[in-house]
């Protein structure tokens, strides 16, 4: 159903907001799927400093959490993204992606000083660990890698499509649930458009699309097992990344599964992404 996209500085009281909202919706009895970066940078076994200074640890994290967010947007569950989401094509993306699922969406803006900001990431202390389990929350950003993602950071613009509505909070103020609430269950859904909807395809178009696809997947499970992630959800399916999906193995199954398409296909290419999942653990599974 929704998808609520929470972005802000380093240290702006995100992940606090992501769990005010997280309880509000809950005790409300709305099923509530919570992700963050805090949480997918743990279970990695990396420093979270040390994330934030590799631009490809960077974007497999995005990756990561992109993944988590398509799995779970449907038309009955409310999606929270906890994290800097401080890039607009980023955002955009996650857009289309609602608009693909004709469903709501909006923008939760942290907004604080940069000052402010360096200030309670001295002062870091809650962990959340009853919501989000095992997190990194409570680790302060070194100041490199701090000032790095401010000057990263591309605030939301309410006269953008993508960031609309926009709910702006700062830290010494109430949020206002409510007027959230009523834009994600009584506003209007993002309704498809030429550029989301998946149109019919030739067979030329059909194996390219296909490419794309498989080899789309291939690299979220590579990414998974660079970040030393044990699980993996793509379409929908989770499943356990084996030692013996490696990107070889892994590209030579995309291989063999795009030759028995060609000769046996259909053209629902959101089949054929769960077909190649499968595919790919009963594969792995078997050896």
């Amino acid at each position: 159903m929704p998808l609520i996209i929470i972005c802000g500085f380093p240290s702006s009281g995100k992940t606090s907001r992501a769990v005010e909202l997280y309880n509000y919706f809950k005790a409300k009895s709305v099923n509530v799927h919570l992700f963050s970066e805090n949480t997918v940078i743990k279970s990695s076994n990396y420093d979270k400093n040390e994330f934030f200074s590799n631009s490809n640890f960077e974007k497999m994290v995005r990756s990561n959490l992109k993944s988590k967010v398509l799995a779970d947007l449907n038309t009955k569950d409310l999606v929270i993204l906890d994290a800097g989401n401080y890039i607009k094509g980023y955002r955009y993306e996650l857009y289309c992606s609602s608009k693909l699922v004709t469903t709501t969406q909006c923008t939760l803006f942290c907004s604080c000083s940069k000052e402010t900001a360096a200030k309670f990431n001295k002062e870091r202390s809650k962990n959340f660990d009853d919501i989000l389990g095992d997190n990194n929350s409570d680790v302060p950003y070194e100041g490199d890698v701090f000032e790095g993602l401010c000057q990263r950071f591309e605030e939301p613009n309410e006269n953008c499509r993508w960031d609309k509505p926009l709910y702006v909070c700062y830290p010494d103020e109430e949020l206002n649930i409510e007027n959230i609430d009523d834009a994600l269950f009584k506003g209007k859904k993002l309704s498809p458009n030429l550029s989301t909807q998946n149109l019919p395809l030739s067979t030329g178009n059909f194996l390219f699309k296909l490419d794309k696809q498989t080899q789309d997947i291939v690299k979220q499970i590579s990414d998974s097992k660079k970040l030393g992630l044990q699980t993996c959800t793509i379409e929908g399916i989770s499943f356990e990344i084996s030692s013996n999906m490696d990107s070889i193995r892994l590209n030579k199954l995309r291989r063999q599964f795009t030759n028995l398409y060609k000769l046996d296909r259909t053209n629902d290419l959101n089949e054929t992404a769960k077909l190649f999942i499968r595919f790919v653990i009963s594969s792995s599974n078997g050896e």
